[in-house]
């Protein structure tokens, strides 16, 4: 691979058999596309850090096995942040998302490595577990992503709470799934404080994922109770240029909030197996729901 030199493109994507990759990345520095580099176990094929050399990748770019990586001074040899042309990103602990063999404590440390450029667009992180809660849940870097316009979480497991994606300004689709430990989605979600919910608080309008349009939640096994606190609408506008909801496969969830029911923006709302929330949508929430345009409750 390595004699390779003057190659721009090397595009591998949907190669989920494939367990390592060959040494002598780091000598392909012309490389402008790379769909994926996965990192092997018990340092067969290139190590992580040979990203490095690849200072002119652009576009998209997956990087899976990221559970072999032992030392985080490894991630950040990859240098991710100084790939400006990097606009799409995902980060798998695992061979795929679904894998969680390996998942080790190495891995916080490893994805806050990992910072990628500020010009991100699209980042999804999957088959992670936070096994070291005191040194953070999520990298710090993910709230300084501010023209980030997707997200998505997949397969965290053991995971109790959501990162601030509230301060993520471009942010315009949202998916979260298979996120086993989330029991509320609250107002630490939105980053205001409960205190600040009080009547007595600053009258100041506060504005929480100003841009979003799309957001969609499935398989939230442990998920019970999405609520914003009292905060009087003037105060707070939650979402509001959202015009799609999905939920799926959260059959915890007991209610959904005034600010959703209420919403003039929402065009499409799809909730299937979840029954409680599907029946109250059949029942009190059917004069909220008979105004959304497409709504599929079953």
């Amino acid at each position: 691979m390595g004699n390779l030199i003057n190659l721009w493109h090397l595009r591998n994507e949907c190669t989920d058999c494939v367990e390592f990759m060959p040494k002598g990345m780091e000598k392909l520095t012309c490389l402008r596309t790379l769909s994926e580099f996965v990192v092997g176990s018990g340092g067969k094929g290139a190590a992580l850090s040979e990203l490095g050399n690849l200072i002119h990748l652009r576009g998209e770019l997956e990087i899976r096995g990221l559970g072999n990586v032992r030392d985080e001074r490894e991630a950040e040899k990859a240098q991710l942040r100084n790939k400006k042309g990097l606009t799409s990103l995902v980060l798998i602990i695992g061979w795929t998302f679904f894998d969680k063999s390996k998942v080790s404590e190495a891995s916080v440390l490893v994805l806050e490595a990992l910072e990628p450029p500020l010009d991100l667009e699209r980042l999804l992180i999957g088959a992670y577990k936070c096994l070291t809660p005191t040194l953070g849940v999520w990298p710090s870097w993910i709230v300084s992503l501010t023209k980030l316009k997707f997200f998505g979480l997949s397969n965290c497991v053991d995971v109790e709470q959501l990162p601030p994606l509230w301060k993520l300004p471009s942010l315009e689709s949202l998916r979260l799934w298979q996120i086993g430990g989330v029991k509320k989605v609250g107002v630490e979600f939105l980053g205001i404080e409960t205190s600040s919910l009080s009547p007595s608080s600053s009258s100041s309008a506060v504005v929480a994922f100003p841009n979003l349009k799309s957001l969609i939640f499935r398989y939230m096994e442990g998920w019970e109770e999405w609520d914003y606190g009292s905060r009087g609408e003037e105060d707070i506008k939650i979402m509001p240029r959202l015009s799609s909801l999905e939920i799926h496969g959260c059959e915890k969830l007991k209610m959904l909030p005034d600010s959703i029911l209420q919403s003039t923006t929402l065009q499409n709302l799809e909730i299937s197996l979840s029954p409680v929330i599907s029946n109250r949508c059949k029942g009190e929430y059917q004069p909220h729901i008979s105004r959304i345009p497409k709504a599929d409750i079953w």
